[in-house]
């Protein structure tokens, strides 16, 4: 079902209704008061219903900048703290790795666990590019969704600011 709604060609010629909603998947006090991220999580759902009668089609799309290992440093050449995100969080790597299982899987597990049977997927930015972490994330994401089966990843890009 998800291949047609990419592959199915719209054109002008083509009616269609089309709604586009946007909504916080969890608040800013569970979030960023519990320093989870420095981004909400959010869920864009597209639905339309065209022409032709057919049924309502749609497909969310839970979007979550996870946020890097914080970092909150001393620059160089000033001396002053410097972060790399919004909570002025700085993170040793086996915190960073606690609070992407233990806080980041939960949440985004959760939300897959209350899909029906709709076409969704997920898009995390800021995922771990190390293959451990980001397995150990993929697996405790899985686990919070029921486990049943394991999630498939397409691709891992790094960012587009990295040199």
């Amino acid at each position: 079902q998800a291949r047609d709604l990419v592959e199915r060609p719209r054109s002008c010629a083509m009616s269609a209704d089309v709604l586009l909603r946007v909504d916080a998947v969890a608040g800013a006090d569970e979030v960023f008061e519990a320093k989870i991220s420095d981004h909400l999580p959010l869920v864009f759902s597209a639905t339309w219903e065209d022409a032709a009668d057919r049924a309502a089609d749609g497909v969310e799309v839970f979007s979550w900048n996870i946020m890097a290992r914080a970092l909150n440093r001393p620059t160089a050449t000033h001396g002053r703290l410097q972060a790399n995100n919004g909570l002025d969080l700085d993170e040793s790597v086996p915190a960073y790795e606690r609070r992407l299982l233990h806080r980041v899987a939960p949440l985004v597990g959760a939300w897959i666990a209350s899909r029906a049977s709709s076409p969704w997927l997920v898009c995390l930015q800021e995922a771990p590019m190390h293959p451990r972490q980001l397995e150990d994330l993929l697996g405790g994401i899985a686990e919070a969704a029921g486990g049943a089966a394991p999630l498939a990843h397409s691709a891992v890009r790094a960012s587009a600011c990295a040199g």
